[in-house]
C-alpha cells in the first residue's frame, strides 16, 4: 500500500456517516436488545453448567468457550458500536480504537476456530470413535490452542501486518492491510475460507452416515438391552445426537457471517456497489449471532433447558432452591 493509499484510508477513518434521527433511533433499540441479551442469556448458560455438574460434559466445553466470547461481545464490541453508533463518530483515540479492534477480530476468530474444532471432533468420534476417543484433556487443549490461534491474528495489526482503523459505517475499528500486500487475502483464506471448507467437509459426511445408517441403528436399538450392539447403536445414536445441535450452532453463525463476509472480501474489493443499507443489515446480523446462541442451547439441549428453567425459576421464586438439572425445585418451608 502505497503513501497516497495510506493517506486516503485515514482521512476516510476519520470522515463521519451521519444517519437520520429515525435510523438511529432504531439502530440504537435493535443494538440495546441484542447486548442485552447476548450478556444475560449467555451468563446464565456459563452459570448452569458451572452449578451442575452433569452438564459439565467434553461437549459443553466447547459451549463454555462459545459462550464466554459471546458475553465479550456483548460487553465489549457491542457496547463501543452502541456509543459510535450514538455519536456517529469515533469519539476515542487511535490507541481505544486498535483495543476495540482487537476484542472485534478475536470474538470472530474465537467463534470460528471452535466451531472448526467442534466439527472435527464430531467426525472423529462418528468415524472413528472404536479407534480414537476424545477426551476431556483433549478439548481442553483444542480451546487453548483456539485462543493461542485467534491472539496471534489480533496481533498481526499491532505490529505492522495491516493496522486496526475505524470505518464509519460499520462504527466498529476492524483491520485493513496497510504495507503488507495480500493481508486481506490471508484474512479471507485462513479465517474464513479453509474453516467453512473443513466444516462443511465434516458436517456433510456426517450427515450421509447418519441418513445411511438410520436404519440400521433403529434395528439395533430394538435388540435386547445387554446385546453388545444394542450399546454401541444407543452409544452412536447421543453422538448423532451431539452432533445435529452443534450443527444447527454452526447454521445459526453461517446465516449470520455468509452475507457479511460476502461483501467485505468480495464485492466490496470487486468495487461492486453495495448499499449501505444492505451493508448494515449485514453487519447486524454478524452481532445478533451471540445473542441467538442461548436460545439455540436452550431449546436443543432439554438437560440444560431444565436447568435454565430451574435457575430462573429460583430467582423469581426466593422459596424454591436451585437443584441438578431435571430435577423439581425443592420447597424451603420458614421454621
Amino acid at each position: 500500500m502505497n503513501q497516497s493509499e495510506t493517506h486516503d484510508l485515514l482521512a476516510f477513518s476519520n470522515s463521519t456517516f451521519v444517519l437520520k434521527p429515525d435510523q438511529v433511533t432504531v439502530r440504537l433499540i435493535l443494538y440495546y436488545i441484542i447486548t442485552l441479551l447476548s450478556i444475560i442469556c449467555n451468563l446464565i448458560i456459563l452459570i448452569v453448567i458451572a452449578r451442575d455438574r452433569k452438564l459439565r460434559t467434553k461437549s459443553n466445553l466447547f459451549i463454555v468457550n462459545l459462550a464466554i466470547i459471546d458475553v465479550i461481545t456483548g460487553c465489549a464490541k457491542d457496547v463501543f458500536l452502541i456509543i459510535t453508533l450514538h455519536y456517529q463518530h469515533w469519539i476515542f483515540d487511535q490507541t481505544v480504537c486498535e483495543i476495540s479492534g482487537f476484542i472485534n477480530i478475536i470474538c470472530y476468530d474465537v467463534t470460528m476456530i471452535t466451531l472448526t474444532f467442534i466439527a472435527v471432533f464430531r467426525y472423529i468420534t462418528v468415524f472413528h470413535g472404536k479407534h480414537i476417543r476424545i477426551r476431556k484433556k483433549h478439548v481442553i487443549a483444542a480451546i487453548n490452542i483456539v485462543w493461542i490461534l485467534s491472539l496471534m491474528d489480533c496481533t498481526l495489526p499491532l505490529i505492522g501486518f495491516g493496522r486496526y482503523i475505524y470505518i464509519p459505517h460499520d462504527f466498529l475499528c476492524l483491520p485493513v492491510p496497510d504495507k503488507i500486500p495480500g493481508y486481506l487475502t490471508y484474512l479471507a483464506i485462513v479465517f474464513v475460507l479453509v474453516p467453512f471448507i473443513v466444516i462443511t467437509f465434516c458436517y456433510l459426511a456426517i450427515l450421509l452416515r447418519i441418513f445411511s445408517n438410520n436404519h440400521r441403528i433403529a434395528r439395533q436399538l430394538r435388540l435386547p438391552h445387554t446385546s453388545s450392539r444394542h450399546f454401541r447403536a444407543q452409544s452412536l445414536r447421543r453422538e448423532i445426537e451431539t452432533t445435529w445441535r452443534m450443527f444447527f450452532v454452526y447454521l445459526a453463525f453461517i446465516i449470520s457471517f455468509v452475507p457479511y463476509a460476502i461483501i467485505v472480501y468480495l464485492l466490496l474489493p470487486a468495487r461492486y456497489n453495495v448499499s449501505l443499507d444492505v451493508q448494515w443489515v449485514a453487519g447486524f446480523l454478524v452481532c445478533a449471532n451471540s445473542a441467538v446462541n442461548p436460545f439455540i442451547y436452550y431449546i436443543m439441549y432439554p438437560k440444560m433447558r431444565k436447568a435454565c428453567n430451574s435457575l430462573l425459576y429460583s430467582l423469581v421464586n426466593p422459596n424454591f432452591r436451585l437443584v441438578s438439572a431435571g430435577v423439581k425445585p425443592i420447597k424451603i418451608v420458614p421454621k
